[in-house]
């Protein structure tokens, strides 16, 4: 599975969580607007009965900061979403089926041979002699598998000496989120015009 497989994935991912995920950050917005308006027109109450013209320069201060405090917490609430997305794919990644495929495909396509390699606790754990075996037989050098781990979801780091080369799915999926945010927020957020 290819960076543009995985980019649909993700894609695919979003669109299929966009309504659930949608109907939440708009609940959540719709109470604290209702709660922020509730909280507006008490202090315009109490504000007309000591002057009209001061209440309502009031009205409007408070307004327009509640539509800030507003939009802010709506826009926290999109970046949340987002994030669930990213984590659910990369989950969704790190669970598939194709994890040992893909994962010998980007040490093959990575490694030059006898580097040493880091893996997660759990594929430290799981990846047997044959993985390594299938590997190995195409490099010119074996691969080492290091008694370190790091605590990434998936992929691996090739160390040579000092130098490390990070190919963990945390990693890629960083890079991705960089390249793709704006876009899984229009497939989420379409149509939603607050």
């Amino acid at each position: 599975m290819g960076v543009e497989d995985i980019k649909r994935k993700i894609i695919t991912d979003a669109e299929k969580e966009k309504e659930k995920i949608l109907e939440e950050a708009r609940e959540k917005a719709a109470h604290i607007m209702d709660e922020k308006r509730k909280s507006a027109q008490k202090r315009k109450e109490e504000i007309l009965s000591r002057a009209e013209k001061d209440g309502e320069m009031e009205k409007s201060r408070i307004l327009t900061i509640e539509k800030l405090e507003s939009r802010k917490n709506l826009l926290a609430a999109k970046q949340t979403v987002i994030q669930r997305v990213f984590d659910a794919a990369l989950e969704h990644l790190s669970a598939s089926d194709e994890y040992e495929g893909i994962l010998a495909e980007r040490i093959t396509h990575v490694a030059h041979g006898g580097e040493e390699i880091i893996l997660s606790p759990r594929d430290r754990k799981h990846l047997g002699k044959a993985f390594f075996d299938r590997v190995n037989s195409t490099l010119s050098q074996p691969l080492t598998p290091s008694t370190e781990t790091r605590n990434i979801a998936g992929g691996f780091i090739l160390k040579r000496g000092d130098i490390e080369i990070n190919e963990s799915f945390d990693m890629q999926m960083r890079e991705l989120r960089d390249d793709m945010e704006r876009e899984v927020a229009h497939i989420l957020f379409s149509g939603d015009s607050r």
